[in-house]
């Protein structure tokens, strides 16, 4: 759109293209003013139109009953009696042998004179005219038209009249040739005359000046009535003539009378008119030339912006500093560039960002147009690319804290797997203690039973071993008890094992299936890096500087695989882990399965130190007895010891087979 200012190049072009108009009009006005000026006719004219048109219906009526009579002859002709006719009319025809012939050539009867009358419509008045007939002449075999064209035949127009004509069953033409010069004696030169069928073939033309080429023409296609029309001559003069046409029913006569002579004192004009054509349009030619040559130089300077652009350079000033339609349009294409340049570094720097990672980006200056479709692509493709780098930092996340947790758990098993052993370790300890202390426990209650059997001063001492014998049964017992909460606890943990290996196994499960969810996502990933390929590459048929951006964002692809190869291999070490922990839970099962071995084993021994802790407490209860026995059977010996102090004293002997004490001997 053009800006205010000075004139636009459109309405100096317009102004000058008027100026040019003007004086061709100017000149045209007064031709065609002096041109309606001499179409006027004058007196004598009318007065020669008048005759001309009753001539034209003399004519006409003339031609009509010349047919009417050559229709006449034709029928005769082709009747049976056609030689007795000739024979019996010698006032038709002079002579009516045929003229000596050779084949094919037309039958030629010799002509003849007729007289007829007709009247004119005006009144009673008739008048006689004798038709002189050339030659009246039959063809075999020629079907010729009704009308044939006038030709001059020895200085003479002649007009031909044809019927078709069957004789002796053989086809063929009857005609009769016409002269027509003497018919018009009144049409002055400048008046031409011609008669017309029904096909607009001409049949008379009197003119010998003119060979009918442009009256032809214009002569067929006239209405009946008075019409004024400017013909171009073959000569390329241009004529004014007036027409006067007549219709009949088959015919229609038109007579023209020529006017030319009106334009003579016109030529001079005319020939300024023709010689200021050529100056208008040269000067014409020459104020577009000098407004056009800025133009020229602005879409130059357009066309080789367009080429820069065309290779990426969008920095570019045109230097057409006019304010009119083409200034316009330059400023337009600099603002076009200016915009493009824009969007292309705004597009620059987003991918750029994208490239080091960072997908948090919005193309707020993408707001129409292609860029507008570019920067909501690169928009979806950074949202789609934060939540998968986000999905994988939150998978890498919850894998790291799965790892810590499972060597957690691995620690605690471990643990576990440590006091276990130490349990078991301080049980074979507290059963090689058991077996000691029983041991030494029967040593000392044999070495009690020998000492008792020995003297009765060691017998208190015996009590006191039986007391802590018994006290150390007791101890046993209750190392026994604590033994069982052991092995509860034992039983226990190797459950929490259990539970332990089978978390173990599902937290390894769950690991696999976060390494399978790694590989899905690692596939999404591949499969959204090939659709940001794609449409890194549909932009790049765009924007070819989007390429360096599209190889910065496939590098930062690289460095994702290999995040995501670093991750797998640290899953992989994952599984190891898990392998080793599964292959340690197998070597505590199998621990398990000895510790539950091993306590059903203790289990005996505590069953067998029951029965032994029970025949302990029977034992404690006989030796109770045999002691009050004893200390009965010592407050007798003592009151027999003190009234026989003089007899021998028999020795107390320990019976084993009835548990007691006896005393036998010898005085």
């Amino acid at each position: 759109m053009a800006q205010k200012g000075p004139k636009s190049l459109r309405r100096k072009m317009i102004n000058s293209i008027s100026l040019a108009v003007a004086l061709l009009t100017a000149v045209m006005g007064g031709i065609c003013y002096s041109l309606s000026r001499g179409a006027a006719l004058s007196q004598g004219e009318k007065t020669l139109l008048a005759g001309a048109a009753l001539q034209a219906q003399t004519a006409a009526k003339q031609f009509e009953w010349q047919k009417n009579w050559l229709s006449d002859l034709a029928d005769k002709i082709a009747s049976p009696e056609f030689s007795q006719s000739l024979m019996e009319e010698p006032d038709l025809l002079n002579q009516c042998l045929p003229e000596e012939k050779k084949e094919g050539d037309p039958v030629r009867l010799r002509g003849a004179t007729q007289t007829f009358s007709f009247d004119l419509g005006d009144g009673p008045a008739q008048e006689e005219y004798q038709i002189p007939f050339q030659e009246i002449w039959y063809q075999e075999g020629l079907q010729a038209p009704a009308w044939l064209p006038p030709e001059k035949r020895n200085g003479q127009w002649i007009v031909t009249f044809s019927m078709p004509l069957e004789m002796n069953g053989e086809k063929g033409t009857i005609a009769a040739d016409f002269p027509i010069g003497n018919l018009f004696p009144e049409v002055s030169q400048e008046g031409y005359l011609a008669l017309w069928d029904k096909g607009s073939r001409p049949l008379i033309h009197p003119s010998e000046e003119i060979d009918g080429s442009f009256l032809n023409q214009a002569l067929m296609s006239q209405p009946a009535g008075k019409q004024v029309y400017s013909i171009k001559d073959y000569d390329g003069i241009k004529r004014h003539i007036t027409f006067v046409s007549i219709p009949g029913p088959e015919w229609k006569l038109s007579y023209a009378i020529d006017r030319s002579t009106l334009l003579k004192p016109l030529m001079p004009l005319l020939w300024l008119l023709i010689l200021c054509i050529p100056l208008s349009a040269g000067l014409a030619a020459l104020l577009a030339a000098w407004h056009l040559k800025p133009f020229e130089k602005a879409i130059d300077a357009i066309t080789k912006a367009i080429q820069k652009m065309g290779k990426g350079d969008y920095h570019m000033e045109i230097p057409y500093k006019r304010e009119d339609e083409v200034g316009a349009l330059c400023r337009e294409v600099e603002t076009a560039c200016a915009s493009t340049h824009l969007g292309l570094e705004e597009l620059s720097h987003t991918l750029g960002r994208m490239a080091q990672g960072d997908f948090t980006v919005k193309t707020d200056a993408f707001q129409t147009g292609d860029f507008a479709e570019i920067g909501e692509a690169i928009d979806r493709i950074a949202q789609g690319l934060h939540q998968v780098f986000k999905q994988i930092n939150l998978t890498a996340k919850w894998a790291l804290g799965g790892s810590h947790q499972v060597s957690g758990v691995s620690g605690r098993m471990n643990a576990g797997v440590e006091s276990q052993t130490t349990s078991a370790e301080e049980l074979e300890k507290a059963v090689a203690w058991m077996y000691h202390e029983s041991s030494k426990n029967a040593v000392d209650a044999i070495h009690a039973k020998e000492n008792a059997m020995s003297t009765s001063s060691d017998l208190r001492e015996c009590f006191r071993q039986v007391s802590a014998a018994a006290g150390s049964i007791e101890e046993t017992i209750r190392n026994l008890q604590a033994l069982a909460e052991d092995l509860d606890r034992i039983h226990k943990i190797a459950a929490q094992g259990r539970m332990l290996s089978f978390s173990a196994s599902a937290e390894a499960e769950r690991v696999c299936d976060d390494v399978a969810a790694f590989a899905m996502a690692a596939d999404e990933l591949r499969e959204l890096f090939l659709k940001v390929e794609q449409n890194t590459q549909e932009s790049q048929k765009h924007l070819n500087i989007a390429c360096q951006a599209t190889v910065m964002t496939e590098n930062c692809v690289g460095k994702a695989e290999e995040t995501l190869h670093e991750v797998v291999k640290k899953n992989g070490q994952a599984r190891e882990t898990l392998n080793r922990i599964a292959s340690v839970s197998q070597l505590q099962a199998q621990t398990a399965e000895k510790m539950n071995k091993a306590v059903s084993i203790i289990s005996v021994v505590i069953q067998s130190n029951a029965q032994l802790a029970e025949q302990v407490d029977f034992s404690k209860d006989s030796m109770a007895e045999q002691a009050k026995k004893l200390a009965s059977m010592a407050s007798s010996f003592y009151t027999r010891g003190e009234s026989a102090k003089e007899e021998k004293s028999a020795p107390i002997i320990f019976d084993e087979d009835s548990g007691g004490f006896s005393v036998t001997g010898e005085k």
